[in-house]
């Protein structure tokens, strides 16, 4: 029976040694795993070759969750900004449009179009799109605060989006001459040539606001330079001047003695075609 006892004392010791051993493989493994993951996922990118072992592939997700965690704690994005400094912001629209991301980028798409435009112009072109610029500016401000409080935000957006619209459809150089659509922020005049060596005018304007004037009047005429009189069909002898200036046409409202005409016939009350146009491709609105 002794030799048995000692079989049995021997196993014991060997068991135990490689349970030893085993535990101290383990030990091993699990600290290079805990130093695995303190380092940078990118050395793991560049090197593939080390990750050969499933425990070091388990440090490099865990390093990954620990990036998403973190990540997910990460400042939001910024938010939108206007065209101009929402510090300085005054009136209520201004307000309105800081405190709304999309009026934010829709106002934001205003001024690039605006600047982008206005710095391909000429100087006199230019000067008369600022002109267009503040009338703009007025009626939003306006139609603003004339809306419902209900439908303030989805006017103005639409207000916005059709003004940058329509400044990306201008022509910074057109063609010399006066045939041509030109239009602004009220409306707008065709010229085309009639095939008898003279030009026809059809002008159409209205309010911006309201509409609570509207304009219609039609005329030809032949050029003499860069300029174009055409007396105006059905009015009481008055007519429409038409004149390029750099890019631009520039209208004047006259009366029969050639001095200003306010309150021409084919107005309604206080309403005018007088300003600056600017040149659209002929199927622009």
């Amino acid at each position: 029976m002794q030799p048995l006892e000692n079989d049995g004392i021997r196993e014991q010791a060997v068991s135990a040694k490689a349970d030893g051993l085993r535990d101290a493989r383990v030990d091993a493994v699990v600290d290079e795993a805990v130093a695995d993951s303190a380092m940078p996922l990118l050395h793991a990118a560049q090197d593939p070759a080390a990750v050969t072992s499933p425990t070091l592939a388990s440090s490099a997700v865990l390093a990954v969750t620990l990036m998403a965690s973190a990540s997910a704690f990460a400042a939001p994005p910024a938010s939108a900004k206007p065209s101009f400094d929402c510090a300085k912001a005054a009136s209520a629209v201004e307000k309105a449009i800081c405190r709304n991301d999309g009026l934010a980028r829709a106002d934001a798409a205003v001024g690039r179009a605006y600047e982008r435009l206005r710095k391909s112009l000429d100087s006199k072109a230019a000067s008369g799109l600022r002109e267009d610029q503040r009338w703009f500016i007025g009626v939003r401000d306006a139609a603003y605060d004339n809306a419902s409080a209900a439908n303030r935000t989805q006017s103005l957006k639409a207000l916005l989006d059709d003004r940058a619209r329509t400044l990306s459809q201008i022509r910074a150089q057109p063609p010399a001459g006066l045939i041509g659509s030109w239009r602004n922020l009220a409306g707008g005049i065709d010229v085309v040539d009639d095939g008898a060596g003279r030009l026809k005018v059809e002008a159409n304007a209205a309010h911006p606001l309201d509409g609570r004037w509207l304009c219609d009047a039609s005329g030809s005429g032949r050029s003499v330079g860069a300029a174009l009189t055409v007396q105006v069909e059905g009015g009481e002898r008055s007519s429409l001047k038409l004149t390029r200036e750099g890019a631009a046409l520039r209208v004047q409202a006259l009366d029969a003695g050639g001095k200003a005409l306010l309150g021409p016939d084919y107005c309604g009350h206080n309403g005018s075609l007088e300003g600056v146009y600017f040149a659209v491709p002929p199927s622009a609105e």
